[in-house]
This record gives structure tokens, C-alpha cells and sequence, in this order.
């Protein structure tokens, strides 16, 4: 108060606090899966498909080690009669979310043609104690085709583009796909042709 002033009151300010909510996660662990994402819609027995996963634990608990199953199934439930496609398995302490992660998984070549669903649950022998055992699985449709082997190029058909596709990998022209060997001596040479055009006419594919 060194100067003298008409209003000694008006000298400082202050603001009333702000309100606010602090988020605390509930205590226990809950597994979930918050990203499932295939790669592709379309495969082939036997052919490779990839797809990203992120896990989530919803706690505020770390998780102890649990298992996560990948599966072929015929609907979109996965159940213990679906075929397992790779298992691993996360190592304990899970918080919050691991991932994104991409892994590739390989359909049996046995598979028939079809609308198919690749699923994952996560600790699918229940291994960890969970606040919620209902949100451990999540599904994604994929179909699966089967090709005719003198369908080179898998768009349905046996026409004069894969009679072509076997010219120019013969030729050099083109790099081949693994499919123009048709007699699978390890070339692709006039016979592979010659068989493309009988099929492509109506006849048998070799």
C-alpha cells in the first residue's frame, strides 16, 4: 500500500475452480478384443491370410499370462469345435491395450468352397478371472473360393487370359505365380499351354 489509491479493493483476482471428473478404471481385469481386421474377403485352401488384432485389458489390473486362439468357423460363434488356425500366447502384465499386431494364419488346404468366419478369443480356456467372460471374441466373414488348376489367374474362368498368363511366363515375359506349371516339372513350357487351351475349349484340366 505504498500508493495511495481511490479503491484499495479491486487489487487481486482469483477464479473459482473448475470442476472436474477423474477417470479411474475399475480394479479387476477384463480381456477384450478391440480390433479384429482381416487382410483380405477372399482366400484359397491352403493359401496364407493376414489379419491385425489389438487386446485390451478394460482394468486396472494387470492381466496375468493368457492364451489367444485364432479359428476357421462355420458361423459367426466361435465354440470349441471350430478349427484352431494358430494359438499363442501373451505374457502377464497386460494394462490397457497390446497392439496393433499382425499375424498371418494359413487356411487348410481342406477347406471347401464357401462363406467362412475367422475368429479370435482371447484366454480361451479361461484362464484369467474376469469382470466380463462375454466380450473375449470377435469374428470376421472371409470367402473361400476354389479354383480350377488351369484357372492361372482365380477370376472363375478357364479363358484365353490364363492361356496367355502361361505364354508369357514361358516367354520371359512375365514372372509367374506358381500356378502356370501345371504338369509340375518346374518349367512352364508349350505343354502347360497346350493344356490351358483343352480346358479353356471344355476338356479336363490336368
Amino acid at each position: 500500500d505504498q500508493i495511495f489509491e481511490s479503491d484499495e479493493q479491486n487489487n487481486g483476482a482469483c477464479e473459482a475452480p473448475e470442476s472436474f471428473v477423474l477417470g479411474l478404471r475399475p480394479f479387476g481385469t477384463d480381456l477384450t478384443v478391440s480390433l479384429f481386421e482381416l487382410g483380405a474377403t477372399v482366400a484359397t485352401p491352403g493359401s496364407s491370410l493376414a489379419f491385425t488384432r489389438i487386446l485390451t485389458n478394460l482394468r486396472a489390473h494387470p492381466s496375468p499370462a493368457f492364451r489367444t486362439r485364432i479359428v476357421l468357423s462355420d458361423d459367426s460363434v466361435i465354440d470349441p469345435g471350430d478349427a484352431t488356425l494358430v494359438a499363442s500366447t501373451l505374457p502377464a502384465g497386460l494394462l490397457g491395450f497390446d497392439g496393433p499386431t499382425t499375424v498371418s494364419v494359413t487356411i487348410p488346404p481342406a477347406t471347401p468352397a464357401g462363406t467362412w468366419f475367422v475368429g479370435i478369443i482371447a484366454d480361451d480356456i479361461d484362464a484369467v478371472a474376469e469382470a466380463d467372460e462375454t466380450n473375449n471374441q470377435a469374428t470376421a466373414m472371409i470367402q473361400i473360393q476354389i479354383f480350377s488348376p488351369c484357372d492361372v489367374d482365380q477370376d472363375g474362368a478357364v479363358t484365353v487370359t490364363d492361356i496367355q498368363q502361361a505364354i508369357n511366363v514361358a516367354l520371359g515375359l512375365q514372372a509367374a505365380n506358381g500356378r502356370e506349371d501345371l504338369d509340375g516339372n518346374g518349367a512352364v513350357d508349350v505343354r502347360d499351354v497346350q493344356a490351358l487351351i483343352d480346358a479353356a475349349l471344355g476338356g479336363p484340366c490336368p
